[in-house]
C-alpha cells in the first residue's frame, strides 16, 4: 500500500513542533504532567519508527537514510536507552526530522 505523504508529513510535523525541546529539571515519563518533553525516550521512538517507515517506503531521499542509519548506530553504540539525554541528541533527530519534513513538501509539490 502506497504511502499518504499528507498524513506522514502531519505525523512528522507533530513530532518536531509539537514537542518541547527543554530537558526539565525533573525526571519525565508518560505519567509526567506535562508530558510532551523531546527528553522522553517515547518521542525518540517515535522519530525512529517514522524516519524508518518513510525510509521503507521510499518517501524518502538517501541523504536522509544515511543520516539516519548514522544516527541510529550512534545510539545503540552509546546505550542511548540506558542514560540520561543530552540537549546535542534532540538537536540531531531534530535536524533529521526537518530534512524529512523538506523532502515531504518538496516530493508533495512535484506531485501538485
Amino acid at each position: 500500500m502506497p504511502i499518504n505523504l499528507k498524513k506522514y508529513l502531519k505525523e512528522l510535523k507533530h513530532l518536531r513542533y509539537n514537542w518541547k525541546n527543554e530537558i526539565p529539571p525533573v525526571d519525565v515519563n508518560g505519567s509526567s504532567m506535562p508530558n510532551n518533553y523531546k527528553v522522553r525516550k517515547n518521542w525518540f521512538q517515535a522519530v525512529l519508527f517514522n524516519i524508518e517507515y518513510g525510509i521503507q517506503h521510499k518517501a524518502l531521499n538517501k541523504e536522509i537514510k544515511s543520516e539516519y542509519k548514522k544516527y541510529e548506530n550512534y545510539l545503540k553504540r552509546t546505550y542511548f536507552h540506558y542514560r540520561d539525554t543530552k540537549l546535542s541528541e534532540i538537536k540531531r533527530a531534530d535536524e533529521i526530522l526537518d530534512k524529512s519534513i523538506k523532502n515531504i513538501e518538496d516530493s508533495l509539490k512535484r506531485i501538485d
